[in-house]
């Protein structure tokens, strides 16, 4: 059928969707699904049967009579049991969610075997609620001698049976994967190995920044959830030493419950962090909302004490300059800059390390014993004489000194 589907796109008391309609059509797309026609519903109240009612049925049914090689339909509303029986009963067509949709591509996305098992787990909840009305044969009954089901056992309760005892299983073999991860927290808390995870609305740009900081090659691609399963990387870096970096899975406004919690457990690496890097695109004209979005899940899933650093993202795809309105300390980036790296390195650096100060200072040869001063404290990491013979210091200096080094020299605090 080459991948061809319809949209039924549901609009709610008229309300504006436009970003929401853009995000649905990335979903689809990401996934190489060919929309042929999209059709607007614009109800005031959601039928609890068929979700858009018996007129738009008949409405819509004789738009899309003719329609042929259609794979399925797919409506932006997370649907009822009995809604989807009866809307592929109504139209003839399979009807895929918005869950389905994003069960569908992240089963696509996963790599890892965990990642695979957080994705079976998800898929089997979603066939678990949705057994009812599945087959034409429920109401027939299964039991008597040679049948493992009770008398008069219905088929229905068979098949949810089966699906909750792989369920089970499935949870069973995630919370033993659960347990090592646990062990390698403790021995990271032993070892007093920072923790900094890059967190964000999906396609915001965390795997490039993720590859540039570490040196890595983790997949990227300018599509939602291209990388679904997280990645721990260590590195040294200076000043710092070794520290650890965490790749985790995008976030995505409105995530069916099922699929938020199938995942929660990688999530929980999160709330382990010593700090969290909020990527943010800020090509994005929606990227406030989803700012929001992500900070309403962090408040879900990890403590509130952690220190936060907005990253803005992609500037180098904006045509000019804006301003940010953030509570977070913040740095406009874009991969392709290393300056613009450096400047988030050195915000990383002061939420690290609080009790330290990274500063630089020109000084003339007016100056020479203020910089016989900082090298008795130790305090000069780098030296260089620049062009007109004046002397760039890089220093580095404890906080609890820095006030009594500078005291004869006020000028360059």
């Amino acid at each position: 059928m080459d991948n061809n589907i319809v949209v039924f796109f549901l609009k709610i008391n008229n309300k504006n969707y436009f970003s929401d309609f853009r995000e649905y059509i990335f979903l689809l797309n990401s996934i190489d699904l060919k929309v042929i026609d999209i059709i607007f519903i614009n109800i005031n109240k959601l039928d609890p049967h068929a979700l858009i009612g018996d007129i738009y049925i008949s409405k819509i049914k004789k738009i899309i009579i003719d329609y042929v090689n259609i794979s399925f339909i797919f409506l932006n509303y997370n649907l009822t049991p009995i809604q989807k029986v009866n809307l592929e009963k109504y139209f003839g067509f399979t009807f895929v969610d918005y869950s389905l949709l994003i069960l569908k591509i992240f089963h696509s996305r996963a790599i890892t075997y965990e990642g695979k098992l957080q994705v079976k787990l998800a898929e089997l909840k979603y066939v678990y609620a949705n057994l009812i009305g599945k087959w034409d044969h429920l109401e027939r009954q299964r039991g008597g001698m040679g049948f493992t089901s009770g008398p008069g056992e219905k088929q229905i309760e068979i098949d949810r049976r089966i699906v909750y005892d792989k369920i089970r299983n499935t949870e069973n073999m995630i919370n033993k994967m659960k347990i090592s991860r646990i062990q390698n927290r403790i021995n990271r808390v032993k070892n007093e190995v920072p923790i900094i995870s890059l967190v964000g609305y999906t396609n915001a740009g965390k795997s490039s920044l993720f590859n540039f900081l570490t040196g890595g090659n983790a997949f990227v691609d300018n599509k939602l959830f291209s990388t679904l399963d997280p990645l721990v990387r260590m590195v040294n870096i200076k000043y710092l030493g070794n520290i650890i970096f965490v790749d985790t899975v995008g976030f995505l406004k409105s995530l069916p419950s099922n699929i938020f919690y199938a995942f929660k457990i990688t999530l929980e690496e999160i709330s382990f962090s010593s700090l969290l890097l909020h990527i943010i695109d800020l090509s994005d004209r929606d990227y406030k909302q989803k700012v929001s979005c992500v900070l309403n899940i962090l408040k879900d899933i990890c403590p509130d004490n952690i220190p936060i650093i907005n990253v803005y993202n992609k500037i180098d795809l904006l045509e000019v300059d804006c301003e940010v309105d953030s509570i977070f300390p913040n740095v406009k980036i874009s991969v392709k800059r290393k300056d613009d790296i450096s400047a988030l390195f050195g915000l990383i650096r002061t939420k690290l390390m609080p009790d330290t100060i990274f500063k630089q200072i020109v000084l003339t040869n007016t100056d020479i014993k203020f910089r016989t001063r900082l090298y008795e404290f130790g305090c000069v990491d780098k030296e260089v004489i620049d062009s007109d013979g004046n002397y760039v210091l890089n220093l580095i200096i404890d906080r609890n000194k820095y006030y009594y080094i500078f005291r004869d020299y006020v000028k360059y605090v």
